[in-house]
């Protein structure tokens, strides 16, 4: 697959939220993007159970969950080459979660491809997690373009069903040797831990992902909140 399908379709090191301000970057700032609701400071008073690694990863979907034509991904493989990836954000901090789970499918056919990525970060309190989904929104909110491997990509907020948590829904997208990039992410805090999912088309790839990434982040949240007491 040609370069540009790689960076867009390697986007789940997001999942390490990090608290540190952005990294040097050559995003250019035009001011906020409003692509966040914000719940914002107000940490949930009941405090969630922590869970293992195994009980986050069944949380995630499942190939059940995908049509039949996705295939599940190594995401291990993503590396930390695209750690900063998303308007210069710095998330490859993973020091501060005390668990995580990640799970990714792709489907391509000839020179179209898709990908769906999604993880759960856990903190030690719902307050760590509202800080970390803080920071990611302050440095995408920054800016409305922004430049990786060479390609430009324009950034917009995604529309999106509105959350009684923090929620941030942005789309990124390019054209890279002629062929149209699409990368959306919805990340959503609930109680002490993150959820992620994004989503990326390259090339010829028909149709919108935007209502499978919200219906399985939202299932996703769901099963967390009654893994974890808070549902």
């Amino acid at each position: 697959m040609f370069r540009t399908a790689l960076l867009a379709l390697a986007l789940p090191a997001l999942f390490a939220c990090s608290s540190h301000s952005t990294k040097d970057s050559s995003a250019a700032s035009t001011g906020p993007s409003t692509s966040r609701d914000s719940a914002g400071s107000e940490a949930v008073v009941r405090q969630p159970q922590q869970l293992t690694g195994t009980q986050l990863e069944d949380t995630l979907p499942t190939s059940g969950d995908m049509s039949a034509i996705f295939s599940r991904t190594q995401e291990s493989q993503s590396g930390r080459d695209y750690a900063s990836f998303l308007c210069g954000a710095d998330v490859d901090h993973p020091d501060r979660r005390n668990a995580e789970a990640k799970v990714g499918y792709v489907a391509q056919v000839g020179f179209s491809a898709t990908r769906y990525s999604f993880g759960i970060s856990q903190f030690d309190s719902p307050a760590v997690a509202v800080e970390q989904i803080q920071a990611l929104g302050d440095a995408i909110d920054a800016c409305t373009t922004f430049t990786a491997n060479g390609d430009t990509y324009t950034v917009a907020p995604l529309s999106a069903p509105r959350s009684d948590e923090d929620t941030i829904a942005v789309q990124a997208t390019t054209k890279s040797a002629g062929f149209a990039v699409d990368v959306s992410m919805l990340m959503v805090r609930t109680g002490s831990s993150l959820v992620a999912s994004l989503s990326s088309t390259v090339g010829l790839a028909e149709g919108s992902t935007v209502d499978d990434l919200v219906r399985l982040s939202k299932a996703t949240v769901g099963r967390y909140e009654a893994a974890a007491g808070i549902a």
